[in-house]
């Protein structure tokens, strides 16, 4: 029983008829995320210079807490409380793989973090995730039965919980009225 829940033995295509190939079954799901995932842009979508359009509605105390040199202390912080027990991204490695040998690799974990915030120079692996379906309901013949979670590389959590850590600070000058 666990077995077959872990496998998608059929499903139904986009015309509606049940295909039980292995690697048409395949197809059929990358397809799916594929076009859910890369949608093409619309004549309304605006290129905008975000970064410079935030800059100037925040005020020199938000400039600073976002542009500050990250702490040994604020990655050692991020990394203890990103949560344990979670799937690993698509680099095998879980929070656990970077808890118990920290005293040993943190300082390398550091040095790769404060290369992100010096450079913004991230490697494609860090950012690269792992697609995980999830079944909806018991009965599993449409790829809307199936909701995705994406497991992220632990590096890549903690940057981005840094990131959103400091911009937390920022909302009300950011989103403002308007």
């Amino acid at each position: 029983m666990h077995q077959a829940r872990n496998r998608i033995t059929h499903i139904h295509n986009r015309d509606g008829i049940l295909v039980e190939e292995y690697m048409e079954v395949n197809r059929i799901v990358v397809d799916f995320y594929e076009n859910l995932f890369t949608q093409p842009l619309s004549d309304s979508d605006v290129n905008i210079d975000l970064r410079q359009m935030l800059w100037n509605r925040i005020g020199e105390a938000e400039k600073h807490v976002l542009s500050r040199s990250e702490s040994v202390e604020e990655i050692e912080s991020v990394m203890r409380g990103i949560k344990m027990g979670k799937a690993p991204g698509s680099d095998g490695f879980t929070s656990e793989f970077y808890r118990d040998p920290w005293p040993v690799i943190g300082s390398s974990v550091i040095e790769v973090v404060q290369n992100f915030f010096a450079t913004t120079d991230m490697p494609k692996y860090f950012n690269s995730t792992t697609i995980t379906l999830i079944p909806k309901v018991n009965s599993l013949v449409h790829m809307k039965d199936f909701k995705s979670i994406s497991c992220c590389n632990i590096i890549y959590k903690c940057i981005t919980t840094i990131l959103a850590n400091r911009l937390k600070g920022t909302l009300d000058a950011l989103i403002g009225l308007q």
